[in-house]
């Protein structure tokens, strides 16, 4: 195995590339979505592989969405967790980034996050990184980074707590069931219980501020046992008294072991660095239940819902997605499809979906999130995102999850209040512009410096937004007139404003693709001064000819 060696800490060669990949993805997109019409890498996180635009609304690719004007939505979309029926309609709902940046004082792309947490109640969300973005850890004698460590509200994303820990670097995140504590660990090696409505530490479960190794933790579901991996060695302690109940050989790779099986009943760990034997524990006496051999690299391995299946992946091309039978270690098949460089697996909490984040297959960069009927085996869809999620973490009644982009972090449910807002201004945008009123189209759009300049080079004065969306829409390549396929994609982004994905049918009845050949379309909404939503940019056909 390859890797990289920092100050007294050795680095997966998987884990750093990987995180790599995914942050010069990201600005390539945002570089692309950014762009004027035609007129960091990310150093080394030492947490789990788990992960800034929006969310998703997947139809079949078969049906036409004829562009017809409606009233805008007032009401929240009724609570529905996520599931068979559902999970096209959640949509990207919150960003933390901009709280982290008020706070700190510094743009998150130049920071790193090593791990993040949403606790099961969907009312937390911590997130723990340094202030600058550096290899291992966040201070040692070639350089110094702060450490960061904050609790905040996930409805508001407003930060609630700045938990002390400066000087170390964060490794592990976990809150209790019912959300009033978070389990963290950090580097020099120490684990801690924060008491989130007292604002203080209740207890050090263990310290060790010689070794600078990062301890990965797990809580049971009941909150009665803590148990974290580091030093070669699996410790689990008692959660309210502190007492040592167990102490067996471990390993760490990735952080998503070690892991309590729903029923708490049995637990999971590595015992090779490589990630090539996991070992399964029964919770009561701490016997061995089960041991099996995923193959080298493996970082992910986690249990259904049901605690009867544990679903590998390594990471590299060609992956597969395996399954074991937890009771007897035999392999129980895997999905049988082949990914490239899988990122995260995540199941929706009532076990019947399978979340299978990979890297996205060429030239089709919105879909590196798969859906799969897991009982089936079967894949259902996307859920089409701009960047591929390298973190999913559900809350336990399934109405919301966590995606971790790193160091972008944002909350997913079905649409409501703004989300709503901004897909029903592009829905009149598009229907306005079909039926030739350019005038009540020209009142929702509000071009961008860019478009302005665009429009000025065709000798367009745009503060005449009626006169320039007719001049537009009369050279575009494809009519204005034309039928809205899909709104793939929406959600927001971490300046506040709301990014869509669209496709369209062309006359001939084919599915439109623009002057570079591209199939999906972006539209890009915000709030505008009197609270109303605004057109920021128009889709790509409308420019040039």
């Amino acid at each position: 195995m390859d890797i990289y060696i920092t100050e007294k800490k050795i680095i997966p060669r998987g884990k750093f590339m990987k995180a790599q990949m995914i942050i010069a993805f990201l600005l390539v997109n945002l570089l692309a979505a950014c762009a004027a019409p035609p007129l960091t890498q990310e150093a080394t996180s030492p947490s789990r592989t788990i992960p800034p635009v929006t969310a998703t609304r997947y139809l079949s690719t078969s049906t036409e969405t004829a562009v017809m004007p409606s009233l805008t939505p007032t009401t929240t979309a009724a609570p529905k967790e996520f599931g068979f029926d559902t999970y096209s309609q959640f949509v990207q709902i919150q960003a933390y980034s901009a709280a982290i940046e008020a706070v700190l004082g510094k743009d998150m792309l130049s920071m790193r996050v090593d791990d993040a947490a949403y606790s099961s109640d969907g009312r937390y969300v911590a997130i723990g990184g340094c202030t600058e973005n550096v290899t291992g850890n966040c201070q040692s004698k070639y350089f110094v980074s702060d450490s960061f460590l904050m609790i905040l509200d996930s409805q508001t994303g407003e930060v609630i707590a700045s938990i002390p820990e400066t000087e170390v670097s964060i490794s592990s995140l976990v809150f209790t069931s019912d959300g009033e504590k978070l389990v963290y660990a950090v580097n020099p090696v120490r684990i801690v219980i924060w008491d989130i409505a007292r604002q203080e530490v209740e207890r050090t479960l263990w310290k060790d501020e010689v070794t600078y190794l990062y301890p990965q933790v797990a809580i049971s579901p009941d909150d009665s046992m803590i148990a974290a991996v580091y030093a070669d060695t699996l410790l689990v302690w008692q959660t309210a008294g502190g007492d040592l109940l167990a102490q067996i050989p471990a390993a760490v790779s990735g952080g998503y072991l070690p892991q309590f099986s729903a029923d708490g009943s049995r637990l999971a760990v590595f015992t090779r660095d490589d990630g090539n034997e996991i070992m399964v524990y029964d919770t009561g006496d701490w016997s061995r239940v089960s041991s099996f051999q995923p193959g080298g690299q493996t970082e992910i391995a986690l249990f259904s819902p049901d605690g009867d299946w544990l679903v590998t992946a390594e990471w590299g091309s060609q992956a597969e997605v395996l399954i074991w039978d937890v009771e007897s270690g035999a392999p129980a098949g895997a999905l049988g499809a082949s990914f490239d460089s899988i990122y995260t697996l995540a199941f929706s909490p009532d076990g019947g979906l399978l979340l299978v984040s990979s890297l996205p297959p060429e030239g089709k960069y919105y879909e590196g999130l798969g859906v799969w009927d897991f009982a089936a085996r079967k894949p259902l869809g996307v859920i089409y995102n701009i960047m591929t999620p390298y973190g999913i973490q559900f809350s336990a009644d399934g109405r919301s999850f966590l995606f971790d982009y790193s160091p972008f972090i944002y909350r997913w449910s079905l649409p409501e209040g703004d989300a709503l807002a901004a897909r029903q201004a592009v829905l009149d945008f598009l229907t306005a512009l079909a039926n030739g009123d350019y005038a009540a189209a020209a009142e929702l759009f509000q071009p961008t410096e860019d478009d302005i300049a665009y429009f000025r080079s065709l000798g367009l004065d745009s503060s005449d937004g009626r006169s320039v969306l007719e001049f537009i829409c009369g050279q575009a390549a494809e009519p204005c007139s034309m039928s809205l396929k899909e709104m793939l994609y929406e959600g927001k982004s971490d300046d506040g404003s709301y990014i869509f994905l669209l496709t369209f049918t062309a006359a001939d009845g084919t599915q439109l693709l623009d002057a570079s050949g591209d199939d999906i379309l972006w539209v890009n909404v915000e709030k505008n001064a009197s609270g109303g939503m605004r057109i920021l940019s128009l889709p790509s056909f409308m420019y040039g000819s």
